[in-house]
């Protein structure tokens, strides 16, 4: 099921106009528990059309973050290592459009990054 950046921030908005201000607590979202780093991470993403994956989980100074069993780790990290097989090397950056996206495919590292350069190149 893929959805729109709109329809998450419609529903959002619809959500917090029908809590009577000062009656219902705001409530932590629970999950059930994740198995693995993957399953939690499945968890926390919608897609957004065009291929894009739209963090809902906790964020560390504007960046996704996952704790799984009590560590730490960059979602954009976790998302390229899932997608890419490896660790990235470097900074991981997205490469679409639309900021903050943790699809595995659309983030690239110092290699993927060096890669695309030499070819681009004359």
């Amino acid at each position: 099921m893929s959805v729109t950046l709109e329809e998450i921030s419609a529903a959002l908005d619809a959500a917090a106009d029908a809590r009577p201000v000062g009656r219902v607590p705001v409530l932590a979202c629970r999950r059930p528990a994740a198995r693995t780093r993957e399953h939690a991470f499945h968890q926390w993403v919608l897609s957004v059309d065009g291929g894009h994956l739209h963090w809902t989980g906790q964020t560390e100074h504007g960046s996704p973050v996952l704790w799984f069993r009590s560590v730490r780790e960059s979602v954009y990290r976790l998302a390229f290592r899932l997608h890419h097989g490896r660790a990235p090397h470097g900074q991981v950056r997205w490469s679409c459009d639309y900021q903050g996206c943790v699809a595995g495919e659309h983030l690239t590292d110092r290699v993927i990054r060096a890669q695309a350069a030499a070819g681009a190149r004359p």
